[in-house]
């Protein structure tokens, strides 16, 4: 894999994480590496996240730099 995964690897790599995980069999020091990769995948996937939303942002700024439809994360629905 590249350097820079994108959100669905990232993904993919913590679901697995958390199916090793569940299932009780690593030993500690195995459960803490996981653990430790999982909290690190959490946060490149947060990061990802937060630079989609800012990308949607410019995107639908208007002409004069003015936001006309602001992103709403967390599926708020009106």
């Amino acid at each position: 894999m590249g350097s820079e995964e994108g959100f669905d690897q990232v993904l993919d790599r913590l679901k697995g994480l958390v199916e090793k995980l569940e299932h009780g069999t690593l030993t500690l020091e195995e459960a803490l590496r996981s653990f430790e990769e999982g909290v690190t995948l959490a946060r490149r996937g947060h990061a990802i996240l937060d630079a989609a939303e800012k990308r949607v942002e410019l995107l639908v700024r208007g002409p004069e730099g003015e936001t006309v439809v602001p992103f709403r994360g967390g599926g708020e629905t009106t």
